[in-house]
């Protein structure tokens, strides 16, 4: 498939944007966005002597609803992309994600009233609270929880997804966590 992406890619040049591919049953349809219809096919080197023809389908989608349709990536693959680069981090300095430790949250209110609601809801979920604060940011009121967890993936990605939605839930953003290292069991 590789090969026929990179054919098609060379073929329109930089007038089009590879973004992905999806393989359903017998068929794989690559998805390119262009700044114009396709025309005529591209021919691409399959074997030592065989080459195949693909006649390249085009539509306009100014909205890319294909690539929301097909390719965006879920709320949770977006948290795991966000939570990556930690648990990169943690894993470089020895880190066994496995174990329980306490974990450090944070999320951003509105109000003060929206923080308390999400405050609240949080209680209800064994978190432990450990702070407010106030500033002049767009979201000035500030939650400080905790909890005793491991952050193993795919553990700790549904974890923040709750949080996130609960934090947006009340007009809320919320911001990550932070753990201690934790080298044994």
């Amino acid at each position: 498939m590789a090969k026929i992406e990179d054919a098609i890619e060379k073929t329109l040049g930089p007038r089009a944007l590879w973004v992905g591919h999806v393989t359903e049953a017998d068929a794989t349809v690559s998805a390119f966005y262009a700044t114009s219809a396709i025309e005529g096919s591209v021919k691409v080197k399959t074997g030592l002597l065989k080459t195949e023809t693909f006649p390249p389908e085009s539509r306009p989608d100014p909205g890319w609803t294909w690539f929301g349709h097909h390719l965006a990536p879920t709320p949770l693959e977006l948290v795991a992309h966000r939570n990556a680069t930690l648990i990169e981090t943690l894993e470089e300095h020895g880190d066994r994600s496995d174990v329980a430790r306490p974990v450090d949250f944070a999320a951003d209110f509105p109000t003060p009233e929206a923080r308390t609601r999400f405050e609240e809801a949080v209680r209800t979920e064994g978190y432990a609270i450990d702070g407010t604060s106030d500033d002049d940011a767009d979201l000035p009121h500030r939650l400080l929880f905790s909890k005793t967890i491991p952050v193993a993936p795919p553990g700790i990605d549904e974890v923040c997804l709750r949080l996130t939605e609960l934090a947006e839930s009340f007009g809320g953003d919320f911001d990550g966590w932070a753990c201690p290292v934790v080298t044994a069991g």
